[in-house]
């Protein structure tokens, strides 16, 4: 059945069928396919599907018509006009240097709900955030990312939350890639207004799907981001699990966070035992061990950390500001970033109702952090861009400059390059898996974890210096905004 009303199709069937169709297989094939999960819900005829890697496929080419390329309108891998989301959004673009973005706000939160602030990975506030929207009717219901258990054991599982207790149980952050935008055809078939909660990525198709479909524009009214660097292939559950000795199907729960912040991955398994998923200290070693081994190419193209096109964008509180150079909110906080006029305007009522604990930080404190902290997306990410770029291989597009990197990391980048090329391969990946939980491996992933505390006091005159040349310009007020007329390129 055909579900878009900007389709002609007597005219598509006067014209025939495609054959052989590449709209989709050739974004996959090229390495550009962020596995978000949008071009099913955007198939005008609904033959698109997902495989177990999250990968899109065409169910049935020969039904595919003839001169449809919806599903690349919306696509974000292979280019997103950054450019044009600046100027529509805030009127203002920031430095090329920056990782910023542009900021109204930079404050680091909690839920007031002393159960919620303990049960969340780090403060509660999205959770919290968006059961006040929905109890105050700025919302009807909510893109989450829950999970669930089943045959196959744990996995992760995108709804539309449409109540407060359903949106308890998406509770916790999850970190494997998963088609999450799939279920977007359940909010162009009912009606109301919808808060989606989404990876950078996630965002970047959002805004091209507004543009080729009237209903989500109107209803998608919040946007809510997540800082990130990088996602997870979807088989590192299953080789986590190989390399315990168990399967998918032992696992009844998975908890990325568990216990004290920033915690540590713990599996629940069938019997009800739990134990620690991998042989390190926590959350940061584990994180740093599995992007060796598992960070998708895609994301390590891709230059957006802090959610640059989110009204409001939240992640951890990373934020060292202290004498000692250590963590200045060490538990139970968020850090969150207002973007938009509209956003800072809810956070604040918000906090208005006493739903959220509010600690005004500054612009400042988030860039200096996260100079370091996203140093991955500012310095490896161009680099990898140019890499590819050199080799021959289709990179994408985002229609603003990269920053310039130097000789050294340049360096870096081919390294991490070639180990990306060899984890193609599943023996190296579980040597690997191997060789890092060793106690030689634990060791210094415990003594450059407490280098860091050290590293940022040296660094800091530096990362000052960055600050004054990159901090964000004032965005433009709503009403200032309402009659630009941005134009989007496509290509």
């Amino acid at each position: 059945m055909n579900k878009a009303a900007d389709i002609d199709r007597e005219n598509l069937e006067k014209y025939g069928r495609s054959r052989n169709i590449h709209v989709v297989n050739e974004i996959v094939d090229n390495g550009l396919c962020v596995r978000c999960g949008a071009c099913e819900p955007s198939c005008p005829v609904d033959i698109i599907r997902f495989d177990e890697h999250a990968y899109p496929y065409i169910t049935d080419e020969a039904q595919c018509l003839f001169g449809c390329v919806r599903c690349i309108k919306i696509c974000p891998g292979e280019h997103v006009d950054f450019e044009a989301l600046d100027q529509k959004m805030f009127g203002v673009s920031p430095s090329v240097n920056s990782v910023s973005g542009i900021i109204r706000r930079h404050l680091v939160t909690h839920s007031t709900e002393s159960t919620l602030r303990r049960e969340a990975t780090s403060g509660g506030f999205v959770t919290q955030f968006l059961m006040f929207l929905m109890d105050r009717g700025h919302i009807d219901g909510a893109l989450v990312l829950g999970s669930e258990s089943g045959s196959d054991g744990w996995v992760e599982k995108p709804f539309i939350a449409r109540s407060t207790a359903e949106l308890r149980t998406a509770i916790k952050s999850k970190y494997r890639l998963v088609p999450y935008l799939r279920v977007l055809d359940e909010i162009e078939k009912t009606p109301g207004r919808y808060a989606v909660v989404g990876l950078p990525c996630h965002l970047h198709a959002i805004h091209k799907y507004v543009k080729a479909t009237k209903k989500l524009e109107d209803r998608i009214t919040v946007l809510i981001g997540l800082y990130c660097n990088v996602a997870f292939d979807p088989k590192v559950l299953d080789e986590v699990c190989e390399v315990n000795g168990l399967t998918r199907g032992d696992i009844k729960h998975l908890d990325f966070r568990a216990g004290h912040w920033p915690g540590t991955i713990l599996a629940t398994l069938q019997d009800g035992v739990s134990a620690k998923a991998l042989k390190v200290d926590e959350m940061r070693d584990e994180f740093n061990l599995l992007k060796l081994f598992y960070a998708p190419n895609r994301c390590n193209m891709c230059i957006d950390f802090g959610a640059e096109y989110a009204d409001i964008a939240v992640g951890d509180p990373w934020l060292r500001d202290r004498p000692d150079g250590e963590f200045k909110f060490p538990e139970g906080w968020t850090s969150i970033v207002t973007r938009t006029e509209q956003g800072d305007r809810l956070v604040r009522e918000a906090e208005e109702a006493g739903v959220i604990g509010v600690f005004e930080s500054s612009i400042r404190t988030y860039m200096v952090n996260w100079e370091r902290a996203a140093r991955y997306k500012r310095e490896f990410v161009p680099n990898n861009i140019w890499l590819h770029k050199l080799l021959g291989y289709r990179v994408p597009k985002y229609f603003r400059d990269l920053p310039k990197t130097s000789t050294k990391s340049k360096i870096i980048a081919i390294a991490k390059f070639i180990n990306y090329r060899l984890s193609f391969f599943k023996p190296y990946r579980m040597l690997g898996l191997k060789v890092f939980q060793s106690n030689a491996a634990v060791q210094f992933f415990r003594r450059n974890r407490g280098k860091k505390a050290a590293r940022f006091l040296q660094d800091l005159p530096r990362m000052e210096r960055f600050y004054e040349a990159n901090k964000p310009p004032a965005p433009k007020l709503e009403d200032e905004l309402r009659n630009v007329r941005v134009r989007f390129r496509e290509e």
